[in-house]
């Protein structure tokens, strides 16, 4: 094996061999068959060996590991490329965000790390984060056409994409965070109850809920006449808004974690906001 890659490396008059640290063991053996094979000694390096977050070699088995698999997941080359460029290089200004043409530029006048790296894939999440919100709502589009849930329209993909646009860590975040506009909630009754709520409070919560937004009309549904409402309300009651708000977003929505609550509900539409109110109130009863 070793003999074929001096031969390989010496045919193909390779100049620079750069490898990872794993060959260092190997290395003697290499200049040794160079040196009996009468062959031109090129420039050996090595270069740090990239780990996961425990130490270890990276793997499948705990999250993806190739590029095929992390396109496939939403995230953007630009942002894959970025992240990789920081691992086993540190540019002397400390500074991350680089193109391909400003990593090149740059290079000769960082550091190459002498310490493995390690694949902190909350820090690709959060390049991944930035790139997206340097893209135009056009952009988006484009881009997030692949993750949308079927049958969501193109005028529904356009009026959501600006509410989840900063919320987006992948572009396969968004589907999970606008199937709701789509699919009818699936919602936990207990899902509703907030710390220190009991069911007959949030029923009757949802109940009063309800007949304050009925009254609007179809063209007054927007979201700023609906946070109106819905602040109106909280100082009526003992509710605070967080838990309020809360329990109309897991109401309309199945869920906890959703774009901007009165923006949803102008887009969800005054009809399926009313129909799921009344539904969760029922699911209580």
């Amino acid at each position: 094996y070793h003999l074929g890659v001096v031969v390989d490396d010496a045919v193909m008059k390779v100049s620079h061999i750069i490898r990872g640290r794993d060959w260092l063991p190997s290395t003697p053996v290499h200049l040794l068959l160079f040196k009996y094979l009468n062959f031109p000694l090129p420039e050996i390096g090595h270069l740090t060996d990239i780990l996961d977050p425990a130490g270890g070699k990276l793997s499948k088995r705990k999250g993806s590991v190739s590029c095929e698999e992390f396109l496939a997941e939403g995230y953007l080359p630009e942002a894959i490329l970025n992240f990789i460029m920081l691992l086993g290089w540190a540019p002397k200004d400390n500074r991350e965000i680089f193109s391909l043409a400003d990593f090149v530029k740059e290079f000769p006048k960082g550091n190459l790390q002498t310490a493995n790296p390690v694949f902190n894939r909350k820090k690709l999440d959060w390049f991944n984060g930035y790139y997206i919100r340097q893209k135009s709502p056009k952009q988006l589009v484009q881009l997030i056409k692949a993750f949308t849930p079927k049958g969501m329209s193109a005028t529904l993909i356009n009026q959501t994409i600006p509410l989840v646009k900063d919320r987006l860590v992948k572009l396969s975040d968004f589907s999970i965070l606008v199937d709701f506009l789509i699919k009818e909630p699936k919602m936990i009754p207990t899902m509703l109850l907030q710390k220190g709520k009991t069911k007959e409070e949030t029923k009757n919560i949802l109940s009063l809920i309800t007949s304050h937004y009925l009254p609007i009309t179809n063209n007054e549904w927007k979201h700023p006449k609906l946070e109106k409402v819905g602040r109106k309300l909280v100082e009526k009651t003992s509710w605070s808004a967080g838990d309020l708000f809360m329990t109309i977003r897991v109401a309309i929505t199945g869920k906890t974690a959703t774009p901007p609550l009165f923006e949803s509900m102008e887009v969800l539409g005054k009809e399926k906001t009313l129909r799921r109110l009344k539904l969760a109130t029922k699911k209580l009863s």
